[in-house]
């Protein structure tokens, strides 16, 4: 697969975005040494969504994309965090 069709997979480009807006909010905290922990934690899972799109999209099973896809979704919901609470 190319990469232009990796620019074009809508996941991967709402992920890009998600980790642009997560650096920007962690900037904010960054005074903060009490917030070290959620910085890096926060920034580490956005970046996940991104890589794990990208590995996956480089493998040639689709059965290893599609694991790679679900790992992704684990990491997007590790940002999120819990919104129940």
């Amino acid at each position: 697969m190319s990469q232009r069709g990796l620019e074009q997979f809508g996941a991967y480009v709402k992920a890009r975005e998600l980790f642009d807006y997560v650096v920007a909010d962690m900037e904010k905290l960054q005074r903060d040494p009490r917030c070290y922990r959620l910085i890096t934690q926060q920034m580490g899972s956005a970046d996940s969504i991104c890589a794990n799109i990208e590995e996956g999209y480089g493998r040639l099973s689709r059965i290893e994309y599609v694991r790679f896809l679900d790992i992704a979704r684990g990491s997007a919901r590790e940002t999120q965090g819990d919104t129940n609470g």
